[in-house]
């Protein structure tokens, strides 16, 4: 579970950021809540997805980012919360 105030400080960062519009961000936690979907998304997050989820799921998720950011090949990082 995230431990502080702001659900996802990473998207807040580059959600707020004009230079970074082209980055797709995809939350993905296993602690789902409204609340936090709701502030993510107006942080500009792509999707949300909550555990468990398929690899389907995944997949659709990075196919629609790679389709709306025109990206050529998709780079991940991979954000995990102590």
């Amino acid at each position: 579970r995230l431990i502080t105030s702001e659900p996802v400080p990473v998207a807040r960062a580059i959600g707020t950021n004009p230079s970074e519009a082209t980055i797709a961000v995809i939350i993905i936690t296993g602690f789902p809540s409204l609340e936090d979907m709701r502030a993510t998304f107006k942080m500009r997050v792509f999707d949300y997805l909550a555990k468990p989820f398929s690899l389907a799921q995944l997949r659709t998720a990075l196919k629609h980012a790679q389709e709306t950011f025109g990206l050529g090949l998709l780079r991940m990082t991979v954000c995990e919360a102590a």
